[in-house]
């Protein structure tokens, strides 16, 4: 026997817990490109919408095979493969985190050697991405594998500190836990990574500049969010990344420094601008 999973992120996890439980190979066909578990072997624990555990309790699974087809992948909107490089570039949200934490005497000065693979990889990807593309500006075979290249390669150039944490994608899942819903995952952590360079006054610029050059989708407008969707996402946020009966212990400025009021008034002009 043999499993074939076709189809996007969610598809491919829920065949690999399907694998897992019953023994049987597999093997994974993404049709879009947008996040991490067109690769990786580990896959999260879901109740709904909302991931309980933490990653070192998560199962995890090694494919046979990744098979792409490029016609096929192609033929996707745009946005849902380009937001594979938004997975990737939204680690500036640890870099923003430890700058922040820096100038609030919360921790060491931020170590270039530990930040420096997750920069290169940025610098690579903005560098070289978009010469990958058409001369109308359109995904090609060479962007899509780009891509997968690039997703691949991520969690080995990822910073390795407590002071760095993995906020943007921890905040996403508290956004589709808390309005019970989904959005496309490489878009949503890097809105993610956004608010937190955007609240942290670290990086901000540089990060909406590489995301619209990989032609990432990160806005609200762009990914379906509503106001009241991030609003209450926001205000949830402390008690989601204090959670720890399921696994949630993560320090950050959204933890510590909730955006509300005034100030979320101002965050929500500035993703709407």
């Amino acid at each position: 026997m043999l499993i074939v999973a076709i189809g996007g992120g969610i598809v491919l996890d829920a065949a690999k817990y399907a694998s897992l439980k019953n023994s049987i190979p597999l093997i994974l066909v993404p049709t879009i490109v947008s996040t991490g578990a067109i690769i990786h072997s580990v896959f999260a624990k879901w109740e709904g919408f909302s991931t309980v555990g933490s990653v070192e309790t998560w199962p995890w699974l090694d494919a046979l095979h990744v098979i792409i087809d490029y016609s096929v992948t192609r033929k996707a909107p745009s946005q849902l493969n380009t937001a594979g490089l938004g997975d990737i570039l939204c680690s500036q949200a640890g870099i923003s985190e430890w700058g922040y934490s820096s100038k609030m005497d919360l921790a060491p000065i931020v170590d270039p050697s530990l930040t420096q693979p997750v920069r290169n990889q940025r610098d690579w990807i903005v560098n070289h991405f978009p010469a990958t593309l058409d001369r109308n500006g359109g995904l090609t075979s060479q962007s899509i594998k780009f891509i997968m290249e690039c997703i691949q390669q991520r969690d080995s150039n990822s910073i390795k500190s407590p002071y760095a944490p993995g906020s943007d994608h921890l905040f996403w899942q508290c956004v589709e836990s808390t309005n019970n819903r989904g959005w496309v995952h490489g878009g949503g952590v890097a809105l993610s990574s956004v608010i937190i360079a955007w609240h942290c006054d670290e990086g901000l610029n540089q990060l909406t500049k590489d995301l619209d050059a990989c032609k990432v989708s990160w806005r609200p407008t762009q990914l379906g969010l509503s106001k009241n969707h991030l609003q209450l996402s926001l205000s949830a946020a402390p008690k989601f990344f204090s959670d720890k009966d399921n696994g949630r212990d993560m320090k950050s400025i959204l933890r510590d420094n909730p955006i509300l009021g005034n100030r979320f008034e101002k965050l929500w002009d500035f993703l709407t601008l």
